[in-house]
């Protein structure tokens, strides 16, 4: 990158492995995150999502110039709400549905919002990638 994302973003922590580098923001500083990577030119990898026991991450990483940067942001379990990335990234829209239906995240703003993956018969209330 040309700019450090940690210069234009508040972030509470960084890390830096290699070529790979990893930034947790809060979800109200996720836009001016992804506005700064897509003004860099970076692409969206993919979306990942993580149960973590007392909380729910996503994780955003993007490609730039041979390099892999994620983005994290904490969700609480009762509230587990992060908007859209489709506004920056139209390409996120498929790992965005699947942050809804095997977490059951729920992404403000999805154009399409029915989960990819479940198979219609699926009934159980609990979504297949929370700790119960």
């Amino acid at each position: 990158m040309k700019r450090s994302l940690e210069d234009a973003v508040q972030v509470t922590e960084s890390s830096h492995k290699g070529l790979n580098s990893y930034y947790r923001v809060a979800p109200d500083d996720l836009d001016a995150a992804l506005a700064f990577l897509k003004q860099e030119g970076a692409r969206v990898a993919t979306i990942t999502g993580k149960d973590a026991r007392d909380h729910l991450e996503v994780l955003y990483h993007f490609a730039l110039s041979a390099q892999l940067h994620t983005i994290i942001v904490n969700l609480p379990y009762d509230n587990p709400n992060v908007p859209t990335i489709t506004n920056h990234f139209i390409a996120a829209l498929l790992y965005e549905r699947e942050l809804i239906g095997l977490l059951g995240i729920n992404v403000i703003g999805i154009p399409d919002s029915r989960p990819l993956e479940l198979p219609p018969k699926y009934s159980d209330p609990t979504p297949p990638l929370r700790r119960v």
